[in-house]
């Protein structure tokens, strides 16, 4: 994934790719739902800490309708926070959450800015600032959540006094002075961290398709595309843990291609790949998905196979395979406008596991060892033995 592709849509910053979004809004699930219980308690901390000015700005008849207003909030977030705990707490619903968790602390101010006496307001204002800030850049909801949070309260306040109730013009120029400030401020701060975070996360996206694609290569041959010797050993040392732990046996096969140096030193290289392409095509339609089937060689291959415990059943095994090796090939050799008809066949050799010692390279090298007797004495296949 290249970093000159990241292009978010502008405003909501959401990936254009559906399922890279997806993946996005799972990876920070976890540290919104951290962040925002955090954030959420400590706003309702400090919310409730403006209470301390009504000592000095609200007549006594009023504070208890204002606390009123502050317990219905306290309930309303507290109900938000509790939905964090909730399974379906995902995206969007727990950008909607946050976003509302702002929003009741701001409606609510403009409830208690409507009770308080006009000479208060000047004590009370710096609290919607502080929520603007808070809906941006603390709660931990999205860019465009808050931002709609924000305009919201911004109308409301414009609706309340600036028409329903409207006050000094001097006041309202200076209250929409700030709040507009705070909302530049705040947004543009909130649009580039979630812009950041993003990119970050897209970056890393792309290393780590990298990673997997280079580790896809270092375990796989090139031109098969199977596993190669290193993937392999790991698979037979699983497989060997297993088998000990459940008594169920197992064969590894050593397969080498006779007839393939013709192939090459006839038709070339390319058409020895195509033929080498095809023969793990071939092996690999024969095999169960549990199977591991490994190029570890220029011709040779070996496979592994859990279930296969007798000579019954691999004879039964190599038999399918011989059939489907030795069927022809057709290749197209270089310079050459017309395709050949080229055919091989094969040598194996097996070994039993699990024996009392030997390791994932041990059985390997007697099952080579069995593929070579197998070749000495003419036959298609050969199952290692300590007495041979």
């Amino acid at each position: 994934m290249n970093e000159t592709v990241f292009k978010p849509h502008a405003v909501s910053l959401s990936f254009r790719d559906a399922d890279v979004e997806s993946a996005y809004q799972a990876a920070v699930l976890p540290r919104m739902r951290w962040h925002g219980r955090v954030a959420t308690i400590l706003g309702m901390l400090v919310y409730a800490l403006f209470g301390a000015l009504d000592v000095f700005h609200v007549p006594l008849h009023l504070q208890g309708l204002i606390w009123q207003v502050r317990g219905v909030e306290g309930v309303l977030v507290l109900a938000l926070l509790a939905w964090s705990w909730h399974p379906r707490y995902t995206a969007p619903q727990a950008d909607l959450a946050l976003m509302l968790v702002g929003g009741v602390a701001a409606m609510g101010m403009l409830v208690i800015f409507w009770i308080l006496p006009p000479q208060a307001l000047a004590s009370y204002y710096a609290g919607l600032l502080l929520i603007t800030f808070y809906t941006y850049n603390f709660i931990g909801t999205r860019f465009v959540y808050a931002l709609g949070a924000n305009l919201t309260l911004l109308t409301a306040y414009n609706v309340v006094f600036g028409w329903l109730r409207p006050g000094p013009f001097d006041q309202w120029v200076s209250h929409n002075l700030h709040l507009i400030s705070a909302n530049v401020l705040g947004g543009t701060a909130a649009y580039f961290a979630e812009y950041q975070r993003r990119r970050l996360f897209h970056v890393e996206q792309g290393l780590k398709v990298d990673r997997l694609h280079l580790q896809h290569h270092a375990l796989h041959d090139a031109l098969t595309e199977l596993p190669n010797r290193v993937l392999l050993v790991d698979r037979i040392d699983q497989a060997l843990t297993q088998s000990r732990r459940s008594g169920q046996g197992g064969v590894v096969l050593f397969v080498d291609l006779d007839g393939f140096k013709l192939v090459n030193d006839t038709h070339g290289h390319e058409a020895g790949d195509d033929v080498l392409r095809e023969v793990a095509r071939r092996l690999r339609d024969c095999l169960r998905e549990s199977d591991t089937l490994s190029r570890i060689g220029g011709d040779e291959f070996v496979l592994l196979s859990l279930g296969v415990c007798n000579e019954e059943q691999l004879e039964a095994l190599s038999d399918k395979l011989l059939q489907v090796l030795e069927a022809p090939y057709v290749v197209r050799p270089p310079r050459r406008d017309q395709t050949v008809v080229v055919r091989i066949s094969a040598s194996m050799g097996a070994c039993f596991f699990p024996l009392e010692e030997g390791e994932a390279h041990d059985l390997i090298r007697w099952a080579d060892e069995a593929m070579y007797s197998a070749k000495r004495h003419g036959g298609a296949f050969s199952v290692w033995s300590r007495a041979a």
